[in-house]
């Protein structure tokens, strides 16, 4: 499911949703289930102030076990710039990871390496360096 809300100017909206997702290629099968997204912006105002969430699963051939995400925190920020608020939560059969923005030039990497709970490294970083820019 899809939902574009633009009759409510300025404010745009876009909702994803789903049951279930699956992409099978000859090297790869991924099975995506209860995804959920949501974006939106006031085109209006300067500078335009937008809020982003998702979550979801993911069961891929190429991993073992299966994957989760969330946003426990709906990043926001303003268009332009990356997030300065928000958090990205991805867990796995025995680890975890937690990306934090601290504002809209850093981030914070929070890993928990067996999947106890408890972060056992931080790295602190930048939202261009995560891009690979």
């Amino acid at each position: 499911t899809v939902r574009l809300k633009t009759l409510q100017s300025p404010l745009i909206s876009a909702e994803t949703s789903g049951n279930s997702l699956t992409v099978d290629s000859n090297e790869y099968s991924q099975t995506m289930t209860n995804l959920a997204g949501s974006y939106s912006q006031d085109v209006e105002a300067v500078p335009s102030p937008f809020s982003q969430s998702s979550s979801g699963t993911l069961d891929s051939t190429q991993l073992p076990g299966v994957v989760t995400y969330s946003t426990p925190v709906t990043f926001t920020g303003f268009d332009g710039e990356y997030p300065s608020a928000g958090e990205f939560l991805v867990t796995g059969e025995s680890s975890g990871v937690r990306l934090i923005a601290v504002d809209s030039t850093n981030i914070r990497i929070e890993v928990d390496t067996n999947g106890d709970g408890t972060v056992d490294e931080t790295v602190n970083s930048t939202w261009a360096e995560l891009e690979g820019g």
